[in-house]
């Protein structure tokens, strides 16, 4: 089955919703939903459901919502969005690095794979390990 969605929770929505605005707008991402006063937002490409969705909920959430498990706030993850072009994976870094987040391996060729792939990391403000790809077959 494909990823339908990821949820990332934050204590800070704002620096973390300014970071991945600007760094997933190369790839065509934008901001579909805004609920719970801007507390939760919702992102994905243009008539496409959102896929990537933040939520800054410091420990009870509103009625409707569990409540979130000790260490929600962040801890190791890996998340890869895809790329069109070698030149979204260079925007991208550009746009996260300016925003907050920090280099976790420049844009260039991934070779260890079964693919041939161009990809950048950066880990955005809360720690979070975040890969932009383009990928072709070897």
């Amino acid at each position: 089955m494909p990823l339908d969605h990821i949820a990332l929770h934050t204590k800070d929505i704002v620096k973390l919703a300014a970071f991945y605005e600007a760094a997933l707008k190369p790839l065509g991402y934008e901001e579909h939903h805004s609920v719970v006063e801007g507390a939760v937002r919702g992102y994905g490409a243009p008539g496409h459901p959102a896929d990537l969705w933040i939520s800054a909920f410091p420990g009870k959430v509103p009625a409707g919502f569990e409540e979130l498990p000790v260490g929600a706030w962040g801890g190791p993850i890996h998340i890869a969005f895809k790329a069109e072009t070698k030149e979204q994976v260079h925007a991208f870094h550009e746009a996260a690095i300016a925003n907050g987040g920090q280099c976790n391996g420049p844009p260039g060729p991934r070779t260890q794979t079964f693919v041939t792939e161009y990809a950048a990391f950066v880990h955005d403000p809360d720690g979070r390990n975040i890969e932009v790809n383009y990928v072709t077959p070897k």
